[in-house]
């Protein structure tokens, strides 16, 4: 079994598992993420071009000031310079990324100084999580435009992100001319702007102002045993069911035998044993499940199952079309509709040629009448209640129907016979 060695750093709590470092950042007002050891601020203005460097934007609420102080505390390209209509991902790019990812829930841009106006200049804020990228919000002027971009979801469950980028470019008919971004809230040589709220830039996790902590963490079992190559989920349950950070972090003790996605999805490697982990957003709680790995060959699935023989594929399990479920004593089921030109149906049984033997007792029409009465339907016909519970099959309700018909024949002949009787005595009388 493996140790975890935990580390307090200024912002929470680092775990290792495997090697690997996970982040367990905790709420914390005096933290801006942007500014942690293994953050890397960039941004796609070339190093030693355009207007200051990408961490002079950054406010540090420690000092409760720019972590830099410059004269301007801007970030963008040249004044005046036009960067023509460029699309996006072609414009102007900032971003920051951790090694390990982080929880955020509050994040702030500053947008130009005032005589560089920006109305219709395009912007969106992504994350990404597992190199899935997500927009977070996007417009067209607004803050940009010398205002201050918040994103505040104290309220909500944070984002679990490695990278934060925020991206600026034409809306295809203006140029981007002399953008850029700036820090807000704090004094540069320039200017005292600390009067001004949000601050900014800040990449935050903060408390929640009615935050229910949570008190647990549990699995939906404590064993998993897997085939290789295949995946089972784990679900994580937080308690109480209304803690506001939902979040948790999964990991395994071997990736190797088994590894482990931000889903819960357990993927089987090779065969063996090793321990799966999820871990409470805070660090506090956490619960395992063993995870066994074995090298049996799972059933064949997909095409696999089939086999060809004389340009006839076959299968010899049961076949469900829409469905999992087919019935005992039915080898396909079908959940929807089916077209076809023509359907043969062969029967076992017999076919009711036997309705014209001379043995064939034929009931009379008061019985019929009274059975009528009495049952709702026909003799030797299934009633409604019974089609609606059972269904019916094709070929032996054909043969009813037809025996039936024949039944009905036999009454329009003894009918038939009756009438000319009478014709006939009618006849005698005159």
């Amino acid at each position: 079994m493996k140790k975890v060695f935990i580390l307090p750093v200024a912002l929470g709590l680092f775990f290792m598992f495997n090697g690997t470092a996970h982040a367990q950042n905790s709420p914390d007002n005096s933290v801006n993420l942007a500014l942690l050891g293994d953050a890397t601020v960039t941004s796609s203005i070339p190093s030693g071009t355009g207007r200051g460097t990408p961490g002079e934007i950054l406010y540090d609420p420690v000092q409760d000031n720019y972590a830099t102080v410059t004269q301007y505390n801007e970030h963008g390209v040249t004044y005046a310079e036009n960067m023509g209509a460029p699309a996006q991902g072609s414009g102007f790019n900032w971003e920051v990324e951790w090694t390990s990812p982080k929880y955020i829930n509050y994040i702030t841009f500053g947008g130009t100084y005032p005589n560089q106006p920006q109305p219709n200049a395009k912007w969106v804020v992504s994350y990404f999580d597992n190199g899935v990228k997500t927009t977070l919000e996007a417009g067209t002027g607004g803050w940009i435009d010398s205002g201050t971009y918040e994103w505040d979801h104290r309220e909500q469950t944070p984002i679990y992100t490695s990278k934060i980028l925020l991206e600026i470019f034409s809306d295809g008919t203006n140029d981007l001319v002399s953008i850029h971004i700036r820090a807000r809230g704090g004094v540069s040589t320039y200017n005292d702007d600390s009067a001004a709220t949000p601050k900014a830039c800040l990449i935050q996790y903060l408390p929640s102002n009615n935050a229910v902590a949570v008190t647990g963490v549990s699995l939906n079992t404590s064993s998993l045993n897997i085939s290789v190559g295949n995946s089972q989920n784990l679900v994580a349950t937080i308690t109480p069911s209304n803690a506001t950070n939902q979040n948790v972090i999964w990991s395994s003790a071997d990736t190797s035998i088994a590894s482990v996605n931000s889903n819960g999805i357990v993927t089987a490697n090779s065969e063996g044993s090793t321990t799966v982990t999820v871990t409470t957003a805070d660090g506090s709680y956490t619960e395992s499940a063993t995870v066994t790995v074995s090298n049996n060959s799972p059933p064949p699935t997909g095409n696999s199952v089939w086999s060809e023989a004389n340009s006839v594929a076959s299968y010899t399990g049961d076949v469900g079309v829409g469905t999992v479920v087919v019935p005992s004593g039915y080898k396909m089921a079908i959940d929807g509709k089916l077209i076809t030109e023509e359907v043969k149906v062969q029967l076992s049984g017999n076919w009711p040629d036997y309705v014209f033997k001379k043995d064939y007792r034929l009931h009379t029409l008061e019985e019929i009448q009274k059975h009528i009465e009495e049952k709702g339907h026909l003799p030797n016909i299934p009633s409604a209640e019974e089609v609606k519970a059972n269904g019916i099959e094709l070929g032996e309700m054909n043969r009813l129907l037809l025996e039936k018909i024949e039944e009905l024949t036999l009454y329009i002949l003894n009918q038939e016979r009756r009438i000319k009787k009478l014709e006939n005595l009618l006849k005698n009388d005159k």
